[in-house]
């Protein structure tokens, strides 16, 4: 059996994070006879021999080279949805890392240095009335909405020159008390609230979550 894409799921609900919203991408754009989307668990289960052009492999994932033997491949894939411009090479069996011919993100930061690595842009998906409401938000009285601004993110920033871009915005829009703010930042483990609150001399809880 022949397939242009596979795509070897992790075991979640969520349709980013399962690899379901890469393959409601791929659909509009081949043949569903052409995509094949399997589990970790399933893909185990399986014992006929299957070609294809591409192969992506969902992260964090336990597969291991040898369980794709059964598989012919001209490049193998890893991506991930986390919010964050690293890769997450640790969450990938190292016997298939040196078999990578690319890692897809959300998002990619040109200041990191991705080792060589080709980097691409994974699709996300973005509600009819998100872009109904940014056509028409200025054309809509204020009291319609409950606040100015709504973000969460997590605490991404630009390594190469050391720049917390989220924690700046989210300071210049509540530091300006002239906004009505909903969210905050959510920690990642190499940029946490204590490391955050040292590098500002300041403590920041109210830009948390």
């Amino acid at each position: 059996m022949k397939y242009q894409y596979i795509i070897i799921s992790g075991n979640y609900d969520n349709d980013a994070l399962s690899g379901r919203l890469l393959k409601i991408f791929l659909d509009e754009f081949v043949a569903s006879d052409q995509i094949l989307f399997v589990s970790e668990d399933l893909f185990r289960k399986r014992s006929e021999a299957v070609d294809t052009e591409y192969l992506f492999l969902s992260v964090p994932t336990q597969i291991t080279y040898d369980e794709l033997k059964t598989i012919r491949y001209k490049k193998i894939i890893a991506f991930d949805y986390y919010d964050e411009f690293e890769r997450n090479l640790g969450l990938i069996n190292k016997d298939i890392l040196g078999c990578l011919s690319g890692y897809f993100k959300t998002s990619i930061d040109d200041s990191h240095d991705y080792e060589a690595t080709p980097i691409g842009l994974l699709p996300i998906r973005i509600p009819g009335t998100l872009e109904y409401l940014s056509r028409k938000r200025l054309t809509i009285k204020r009291n319609h909405f409950l606040h100015d601004v709504n973000f969460i993110g997590t605490t991404t920033y630009l390594k190469n020159i050391d720049y917390n871009q989220r924690v700046e915005w989210v300071r210049t829009v509540k530091d300006a008390k002239k906004y009505d703010f909903w969210g905050g930042l959510l920690e990642l483990p190499y940029n946490t609230k204590e490391m955050l609150d040292e590098k500002y001399n300041a403590k920041l809880d109210d830009y948390f979550v």
